[in-house]
């Protein structure tokens, strides 16, 4: 699960979210206004959450409720995505995320739980919370961990059992 699901429990004109321990949300009741919940990240955040690179195909899960995601830069909050799930790809370039909201129109009735998930293919997996993007790095007889910090200048994710060639550390700093 590539989503980073940081949300809270709360109620906002008249929709109960309760996020349960395996981070699953419970959503019910019938919404007085227009609703953004925040699924991961949250307003005014800079720092990229989760980062799409251009053409490859992201499964996104969100049982039929609409999702949106946003980059914010420090002045412009542009919307990177919007929907209700299912296949994600983007064909003109990387794509980087600080929130994801959960968007529920004025007198919306829900009564659901969702699985908030986001997994690479074509088809959703099932579901499993998000743990984190702890890995190991070894280049070049050095080893690094969680607590080094590892930039990686173009945004590119380092996936969990890829190997990279020699060309790609060169965007490591």
């Amino acid at each position: 699960n590539l989503l980073t699901n940081s949300a809270t429990s709360k109620t906002d004109s008249g929709i109960s979210f309760e996020v349960n321990a395996d981070r699953t949300i419970n959503i019910k009741g019938t919404a007085t206004n227009d609703i953004e919940y925040d699924i991961g990240g949250y307003p005014n955040n800079t720092k990229p959450i989760l980062a799409f690179k251009k053409g490859i195909n992201y499964y996104l899960s969100s049982n039929g409720l609409h999702i949106k995601m946003y980059n914010y830069d420090g002045v412009d909050r542009e919307e990177v995505y919007s929907g209700t799930g299912g296949v994600i790809k983007f064909t003109d370039g990387d794509r980087k995320v600080t929130e994801i909201v959960l968007s529920i129109p004025n007198e919306t009735k829900v009564k659901t739980t969702i699985k908030p998930m986001l997994n690479i293919g074509d088809t959703a997996k099932e579901y499993i919370t998000y743990e984190g993007n702890d890995a190991v790095v070894y280049l070049d007889g050095n080893t690094f961990t969680p607590k080094d910090i590892i930039t990686i200048e173009d945004g590119t994710p380092i996936l969990k059992g890829v190997q990279y060639p020699s060309s790609f550390i060169q965007g490591i700093t």
